[in-house]
């Protein structure tokens, strides 16, 4: 039987059903890529509920996001039947020859394992045949879901029985799923390195409930419900919210991205979610149960302006039975929903650290610039410069979300143009935390200081300091002035300014 070499080949082996493997797997795929690393990818065997003629999502994503040109994986039942027709070992000869012809093609490649279930006993077995034929380095993907570091530490040893149990296959690292956040993470994670040294902890990515939010789109599919107004049904499932109680008593739980569960005939609450609607609050939709529709009479009493973008669907099924079903919904990104994937990719990225792979891989002989290298050393370098930049549109939803972004990651120092209440009210309306570190500037305060410096500029044009100060009330022209004065070292605007105001 053929073998494919281990120095450059790495196996992710699932330690439970809950890893997150295809985002772990694709995540470590592009921290590779962003180091400019030639690095492939497969799936050898297809998970189980894929079925003749679908798409395997882990394959169609490595293709669509990460830009890799992989094989399609053997079919799930058509190993499981070799196996039962005693053909393991042809089975592995069929693997390593698709492994072998990706290897070709890359310096590395990521060899991502089965999703073992309770009920499934032979995806285990596949993947131990596999790490053993493949003699690829290990790296065993955890979930640190309810479980403490020595529970980790346990499964870690595990790891090291079931697959490396010949002593012959080393674990290159461990990567550790759905850490808590924050402090508590750390502490976990500090308290595994002095429990478990057996190798070193490639990524430890916490557990982020926004990289969960499914689409409305998804719940209509998935529970088939009945699209009352369509709304946007882009719009990402943040909470859920079922409205039990009375207005009053839940108001102030319609926040950007809730879910509004109630009966048909609860009008006060359809109402209400209309209203913040109006008010900017970008609710997920609003989800009407026991077989109602939102009653005529009330209906009329809401401009359909008010509910541009709210999705409003219906369900048969009682509010009990209705959250139930909710409750029970997949987590598992949908293979049309690219973008959310393409959010956890790069969020599983900036929490993995390859320098322990890197030792084992050697220097390339070529490095790549692929889309995901590219973006990340225009990070770095953004990070160096460390800039102050103005952004006129201050109190755009958009232009804030990326303040916050940018902030965030470090990338520039962010001055917002705009009146502070409205930008606190337009935030807390999206849903988004202000950092202490962005600079709010009022332009009525500020105004003033411009008019002479502008007067100067446009001189030869005869410019009238009353001329000036009118056109500096436009934030675009304020912040170009800013710019101009080197109080700022860039400007960025267009989210509603047109692109001739801006130049």
């Amino acid at each position: 039987m053929g073998q494919v070499s281990n120095q450059r080949s790495f196996f992710l082996a699932p330690m439970s059903q809950d890893v997150g493997l295809t985002s772990m797997a694709l995540g470590l795929v592009r921290a590779l890529q962003r180091d400019g690393i030639d690095v492939g990818f497969i799936k050898p065997i297809s998970q189980p509920e894929i079925t003749k003629g679908e798409v395997d999502l882990s394959t169609f994503f490595a293709e669509s996001l990460c830009h890799i040109d992989t094989v399609e994986p053997i079919p799930f039942v058509t190993a499981e039947e070799k196996v039962r027709q005693g053909q393991l070992s042809a089975l592995m000869e069929d693997v390593v020859s698709l492994v072998e012809t990706v290897r070709g093609r890359h310096e590395v490649v990521i060899i991502e394992g089965l999703i073992p279930t309770a009920d499934l006993q032979i995806a285990a077995l596949l993947n131990a045949e596999m790490a053993r034929s493949l003699t690829a380095s290990l790296i065993p993907v955890l979930s640190a879901a309810y479980r403490d570091a020595a529970d980790l530490a346990e499964t870690i040893a595990l790891a090291e029985r079931q697959f490396a149990g010949d002593g012959e296959q080393k674990l290159a690292g461990i990567l550790i799923n759905k850490l808590p956040e924050g402090a508590k993470g750390a502490r976990l994670c500090e308290d595994l390195a002095r429990i478990s040294t057996r190798a070193p902890l490639l990524g430890s990515v916490p557990f982020m409930p926004r990289l969960n939010a499914p689409r409305m789109l998804d719940l209509v599919n998935s529970l088939g419900l009945k699209v009352l107004r369509p709304g946007n049904l882009a719009q990402r499932v943040q909470e859920i919210v079922v409205a039990a109680r009375s207005v009053e008593n839940m108001v102030d739980r319609l926040r950007p991205g809730a879910l509004v569960v109630t009966p048909g005939d609860r009008s006060d609450v359809v109402l209400a979610s209309a209203l913040a609607s109006v008010r900017g609050v970008p609710l997920a939709g609003l989800l009407l149960t026991c077989g109602e529709e939102m009653p005529e009479s009330i209906s009329a009493l809401i401009p359909p302006t008010w509910l541009t973008g709210l999705p409003i669907v219906s369900s048969d099924l009682d509010t009990y039975a209705t959250t139930m079903k909710l409750a029970g919904l997949s987590s598992h990104v949908s293979i049309d929903d690219s973008e959310r994937m393409e959010q956890v990719i790069d969020s599983i990225a900036e929490h993995v650290t390859t320098a322990a792979l890197k030792r084992t891989i050697g220097e390339p002989r070529e490095l790549k610039m692929p889309p995901p290298a590219f973006r990340n050393r225009l990070v770095q370098l953004a990070r160096q410069a460390n800039k102050r930049i103005v952004l006129p549109e201050g109190d755009e939803p958009r232009t804030l979300q990326a303040a916050v972004i940018c902030h965030q990651k470090g990338i520039a120092r962010c001055v917002l143009l705009g009146d502070p209440a409205r930008i606190r009210q337009v935030a807390d309306a999206q849903g988004l935390v202000l950092p202490d570190s962005i600079e709010i500037m009022d332009p009525e305060k500020v105004r003033e200081r411009y008019v002479a410096p502008m007067v100067e500029l446009r001189k030869s044009k005869g410019l009238t300091p009353q001329q000036a100060a009118s056109q500096l009330e436009d934030t675009v022209v304020l912040g170009t002035v800013m710019l101009a004065e080197g109080d700022v070292d860039g400007l960025v605007s267009g989210a509603v300014h047109t692109t001739a105001s801006t130049v």
